[in-house]
């Protein structure tokens, strides 16, 4: 949208300059005189020219100067993001980005993910106890029904979550049902 804007900037600008540089000889006129005249429009044309290409480079340069600084800006800001979600958990995460907020006061918004859900995005315990479980099945692949039903004992609520709608079934009571083994009913604490 920019360039088409620079386009037409470029065109009108043009055709003024080539509208001043016209120039008809009065009735008359000696030779001398239309080769001066001639002479003189070329002089005027190829300073249009010269004009116009100036103005065209500085308005592209100006573009990529402007589109360079977004971009810089906007990975200020995933690098910020990064680092704020980058902690253990929910509470964790949003005291690193009101730190960084503070930090870089006025370069960041003033509501820099004050209004971000931290829960809904895998935060928390939950999602280290993921990795825990898929690098212990990982390295015994020979007992996964029995570190299954481990786990389950150990964290009923990998399997269950008790809800508005009551229980819902979860990951890994997903994974127990793939697998036909029982699902535990009762918690173990």
């Amino acid at each position: 949208m920019m360039s088409r804007a620079n386009a037409v900037f470029a065109a009108f600008l043009l055709a003024a300059a080539a509208t001043g540089c016209r120039w008809t000889p009065p009735p008359g006129t000696n030779i001398e005189t239309l080769k001066l005249a001639e002479d003189q429009y070329r002089a005027n044309w190829d300073l249009a020219i010269k004009i116009g290409a100036a103005v065209g480079g500085i308005v592209v340069f100006a573009a990529g100067v402007w589109q360079f600084s977004k971009t810089q800006q906007n990975t200020f800001r995933l690098k910020a993001i990064e680092l704020a979600l980058h902690g253990e958990s929910a509470y964790a995460a949003k005291e690193r980005a009101r730190f960084i907020q503070a930090f870089f006061a006025g370069t960041l918004p003033e509501n820099f993910l004050q209004h971000v859900d931290t829960k809904t995005f895998g935060f928390g315990t939950a999602a280290k106890r993921r990795k825990e479980f898929i690098a212990l099945v990982a390295a015994n692949p020979n007992q996964r029904d029995q570190i299954m039903r481990d786990w389950a004992a150990l964290f009923p609520d990998d399997v269950w979550k008790k809800g508005s709608q009551g229980h819902t079934l979860q990951w890994l009571g997903h994974m127990m049902q793939d697998e036909h083994l029982p699902l535990p009913t009762r918690r173990i604490v």
